[in-house]
């Protein structure tokens, strides 16, 4: 009786044993399974520990491209919770009245020091120029990189940060997110990214950065950020310095304390960032299998959702039933295993995003990746470096 069944439906068993095959298969290429320890480790806290256990900090702060709430910034970097000697290095522009204003105000401040940029900087890019200048400025051993942009969300972000500033780390990197204005999709794709890096740094393979709030050395800086080979692009500065931390000691802290929140960009901002990651993805090293294991599982996801979508308009077309219902019922249960597996980290890191859509937003990925590919490739070849010809 059962070899008959087989034999009679022997096509929906065949569809459904190839779709659970590319379920299974989606489900193990996914960067949020990759990551899924995130969820836990988000939720860990640290004792503070004492000055002789903290090294001393230098925190570099790129003041181009400012905000009107900068003073406010740096006022919430000068109250940090740290036991040890910290001091914030202000990089801006010459003629910057407000860093100018900054510095004045806090002249008997032994914590806080401004340095200028030259009018011009030929043939390299300015933001790569201020990392320089702000690296020669930095007198302690760590150091952490921050943009005008960003906000710490604690007073205790730096001693979290500094729980992993030890002997055997070359670079330590925390969570950063955007606020609850940002459109829910970018929030997403932004997690995406940073389950990318996550299941990077669990490695140890640390491949590019994303979002703003890491830490290296001034010794690594100097010696192996390889800069040097990359000063006319007009983008990936720290993408290129965590990429040169390949195969070295890497930490990632994702305790709330330790968490930066970025100033959400504009529509044209947003599609500049996608473009430039293009730019820069041609420049690291070590890429090729990432790129295959995410294309790879974008493959399969949406070789997934095709099959259960044309398993259901074949079997409506013919009207055979038990396959219309087989295909339905596992189209149904892919969307809620999918969203069941990113629900975890969503709710940890991004808890104000739609539980709902976010099986719709993982399949969205491919698509707006591909038309950021399209206005990259349409993009004049020196609309991302600074030599001109």
């Amino acid at each position: 009786m059962f070899l008959q069944f087989f034999i009679e439906h022997s096509i929906v068993i065949g569809l459904v044993m190839c779709i659970l095959v590319l379920m299974l298969l989606c489900m193990l290429l996914s960067p949020f399974f990759a990551a899924r320890k995130m969820a836990r480790l988000q939720g860990i806290t640290h004792e503070t520990l004492s000055d002789e256990q903290l090294p001393e900090v230098s925190i570099v702060l790129l003041a181009s491209d400012r905000e009107d709430d900068f003073e406010s910034k740096v006022d919430l970097l000068l109250q940090q919770s740290y036991p040890a000697s910290y001091r914030l290095i202000i990089v801006a522009d010459t003629g910057d009245m407000l860093v100018e204003e900054i510095r004045d105000k806090n002249a008997g401040n032994p914590r806080i020091y401004c340095t200028f940029l030259p009018t011009s900087s030929r043939y390299m890019n300015r933001k790569k120029l201020a990392i320089s200048i702000g690296v020669k400025a930095v007198t302690t051993d760590w150091l952490i990189f921050l943009d005008a942009h960003c906000t710490p969300t604690s007073t205790n972000w730096l001693a979290s940060m500094a729980q992993h500033f030890t002997p055997n780390n070359h670079l330590v990197m925390g969570y950063s997110h955007y606020d609850d204005e940002m459109q829910s999709y970018r929030h997403f794709y932004h997690l995406l990214q940073s389950a990318m890096v996550y299941r990077d740094f669990k490695k140890n393979k640390a491949y590019r950065n994303y979002g703003m709030n890491f830490a290296t050395t001034k010794r690594f800086i100097e010696t192996d950020a390889g800069l040097r080979n990359h000063l006319h692009l007009l983008c990936g500065e720290y993408d290129m310095i965590v990429n040169n931390a390949h195969g070295e000691q890497c930490a990632m802290e994702l305790s709330e304390e330790a968490w930066i929140e970025l100033d959400n960009p504009s529509d044209e901002q947003w599609e500049r960032m996608k473009m430039n990651d293009w730019e820069t993805r041609r420049w690291l090293n070590h890429g090729m299998i990432r790129r295959w294991l995410f294309n790879l599982y974008q493959a399969t996801l949406h070789l997934s959702y095709l099959s259960l979508i044309s398993g259901v308009v074949y079997a409506a077309l013919v009207q055979h039933y038990p396959c219309l219902i087989a295909c339905v019922a596992l189209l149904l249960l892919f969307i809620l295993f999918r969203t069941l597996s990113m629900r975890g980290i969503v709710k940890a890191l991004s808890p104000h995003l739609p539980i709902y859509a976010l099986a719709f937003y993982e399949w969205r990925i491919l698509w707006t990746r591909m038309f950021s590919y399209l206005r990259y490739k349409r993009a004049g070849k020196y609309e991302f470096t600074c030599h001109k010809a």
